[in-house]
């Protein structure tokens, strides 16, 4: 126990003052002799020590009434490592900026609570105090965090702060706070953590040592959340004036059903299909929308819930390459067929328009033309040419045939391109085409995949792989072995045939699935090319490499909120790179040259800050010793409680009060002989 005025304890000394009084009053008996009266003598000793037991009492009770009231005064306190009500403080205030404060409680967004509550706390800090602000969903250095002396300033600081779009990472936060305070030599060392705990927003646990943590609640006990999770196109091969499919999940994150909502698909501005959907709380479905794409090119579209209490999460953006033609290049022998396959009245006017290359010309100047690279039994490849081709988003079949090198493409091409080794080849005897993944999207739209109806190739020739991580069969061979299978590199696709399409290696390419195969394949490949990865959340970098003749051109970045910036590509050593980083709020942002616009990019808010189930408060309790003020207006108290310790002077007070009621009772007591006096003996 420690004590806030230890001074008053001299004052413990006048606890002796009823036992002194007792002693020096005292007076000594007279021996008067009376008649023979013995039974009244002994009823008499009888009383006199009934009355030296209530003398006694009277002493103690007097004594603990002094000591009582003396200990109220020296303010006793439970905290052994108590410290002075004046000593400095240091401390960071992390306040929930996440967009899961726009729910509302009680007619008030959470956020303006929260707010309400931060610039409440800096009534706990006194001249010489240092404070922190961190608000949880701001990334940045957190060395470059400067504290704040002038609590006016700290609080019109607060009042200026708005909702940000990027997902609250309170685990993030703390050790922000903690790498400061850690610092400081103040006694006091605090964090007032202000948010609606939400419980995706701790990633990990943070050593806070002995770092007090306040926790102040400002939750929504119903909250209302219907969210679009994902928007997720399920067609891969787009082309003008065909049916696609895409694909929105939607969850219920609230506590009461959602009612019938209306649930719409936009591209390029115009409403191209909608559903209604109901959904229990919790619950979540899956809805497909078709749509005809109606133009070529980067196509932006968003798929939109009605508005509610939150409403950025209920829209997800999404951007699509919808080629005009998809420009093929063909290396190697045996491309002949192919190229009638894929353009057979050979104008050069459909999806595919081709080209015949020679080896030689496998630069990189060259390849970055084409769209999509066939490499048909043909050896002596540049592999690091082909690797950078496919990083760009360059899609490649690589058919295997008789000529191949085995030895070189293990050692030279494969690991350049991330395909797996080749072991053996198959040859002798004839085998058929066995399993077929008829979900893989190149089926999509050939026939019938419940009940394919088309004869089955057969071969005399096929090289035997060695499977790895990532490998996708595709369609295999009788004995099992692997035909035609993906494999992913970068933003790039590979599609490897391991036997070749004509006599004498098979019969692939007589047959009637040869050519709607190809024409699949094909259509697969190119339309994961053009500008890579376009999707990104609030708060990352949209990152593009860009050709060398853009340079001497003026770059413009259109934001969703109509903002033009002028933007400039660095150099690096795959090329011009542009990055661009003040990326704070969703949409479509689009990067001209002119008139002509590069690329676009979706961007959208992180789906995990729209689940607004809150930690347990007793799971901080349990990790960090938090201490839970709930409701906020109780801070002043308990704050000061938890850095002085637990004032008990009142208790000692009211056990004082309580003494003196029963030395009263005590006192008055009939037959009470006055202190300090003895009966007659």
């Amino acid at each position: 126990m420690s004590f806030l005025n230890p001074a008053i304890l001299y004052g413990l000394a006048a606890a002796s003052l009823p036992l002194l009084i007792h002693l020096f009053s005292r007076s000594k008996s007279k021996v008067v002799p009376f008649s023979n009266l013995g039974f009244l003598k002994r009823l008499q000793r009888e009383k006199i020590r009934h009355l030296r037991i209530r003398q006694l009492l009277l002493i103690l009770i007097r004594t603990a009434v002094i000591l009582c009231l003396v200990l109220a005064f020296a303010r006793p306190t439970l905290r052994s490592s108590a410290v002075s009500a004046d000593a400095q403080t240091s401390a960071a205030i992390i306040l929930d900026n996440s967009y899961s404060m726009e729910a509302i409680d009680g007619g008030q967004r959470l956020f303006e609570k929260a707010r309400s509550t931060a610039s409440a706390a800096l009534d706990l800090f006194q001249a010489g105090d240092e404070v922190l602000l961190i608000a949880a969903a701001d990334t940045g250095d957190a060395s470059a965090l400067v504290p704040f002396h002038n609590f006016d300033l700290l609080g019109r600081l607060i009042e200026r702060q708005e909702i940000n779009l990027r997902r609250a990472d309170l685990s993030a936060a703390l050790a922000r706070a903690a790498y400061h305070l850690q610092r400081s030599s103040n006694l006091n060392r605090e964090i007032y953590l202000i948010s609606d705990l939400q419980r995706t927003a701790f990633s990990a646990f943070v050593e806070l040592g002995d770092l007090r943590l306040f926790v102040l609640p400002v939750a929504c006990p119903d909250p209302a959340n219907l969210a679009v999770e994902t928007s997720a196109l399920i067609s891969t091969i787009l082309e003008k004036g065909r049916l696609a499919s895409l694909q929105g999940d939607f969850v219920n994150r609230g506590t009461s059903p959602s009612g019938n909502r209306l649930a719409q698909l936009y591209v390029e501005g115009e409403k191209v299909a909608q559903s209604t959907l109901s959904l229990s709380p919790g619950d979540s479905l899956s809805r497909e929308f078709k749509f005809v794409l109606n133009r070529s090119g980067l196509v932006a579209g968003q798929l939109t819930l009605e508005d509610e209490h939150i409403s950025v999460d209920n829209t997800r953006y999404f951007v699509m390459n919808v080629p005009e033609q998809i420009h093929v290049a063909l290396a190697g022998t045996g491309t002949a067929i192919l190229n009638l396959a894929l353009d057979p009245v050979r104008r050069g006017g459909g999806l595919f328009r081709i080209d015949t290359i020679e080896a030689s010309d496998l630069r990189p100047g060259i390849l970055d033309r084409f769209d999509v690279l066939v490499l048909s039994n043909l050896n002596g490849v540049d592999g690091a040419v082909v690797a950078d081709y496919l990083d760009n988003g360059g899609g490649l079949m690589l058919v295997l045939g008789p000529a191949v090198d085995l030895k070189f493409y293990n050692n030279r091409l494969g690991p350049r391109i991330g395909i797996p080794s080749f072991t053996q080849v198959l040859s002798g005897d004839q085998f058929s085409l066995g399993e077929i993944d008829f979900t893989h999207d190149v089926f999509k739209g050939i026939f019938n995949v419940t009940r394919p109806d088309f004869e089955r190739p057969r071969f005399n020739f096929g090289i035997r792989t060695e499977a790895i991580q990532g490998t996708i069969p595709i369609m295999r061979y009788g004995n099992g072995d692997l035909f035609l299978f993906e494999q992913h590199r970068e933003q790039g696709r590979v599609l490897v045939l391991t036997s070749g399409w004509q006599a004498p290696e098979s019969d692939f390419s007589q047959q009637a699935i040869f050519a709607p195969l190809m024409s699949r394949c094909i259509g697969y490949l190119g339309s994961s090319t053009g500008q890579g990865s376009n999707h990104f959340l609030v708060g990352e970098t949209l990152d593009l490499i860009l050709d060398p003749s853009l340079l001497d051109l003026t770059l413009q970045l259109h934001r969703p909120d109509r903002r033009v910036d002028r933007v400039r590509p660095r150099l690096s050593p795959a090329g011009p790179r542009l990055e661009y980083d003040e990326v704070d709020r969703p949409g479509i942002y689009k990067l001209y040259a002119g008139d002509e616009m590069l690329a676009q990019w979706a961007v959208n808010v992180d789906v995990r800050e729209s689940d607004l189930r809150p930690l347990e408060t007793g799971h901080l309790v349990d990790r960090y010793g938090a201490i839970i003020i709930d409701p906020p207006d109780r801070a002043g108290q308990i704050v000061r409680e938890e850095r002085i310790g637990r004032e008990l002077w009142a208790l000692f007070a009211l056990f004082a009060l309580i003494l003196v009621v029963l030395e009263m009772i005590l006192y008055r007591e009939k037959g009470e002989v006055p202190l300090g006096t003895e009966a007659v003996t």
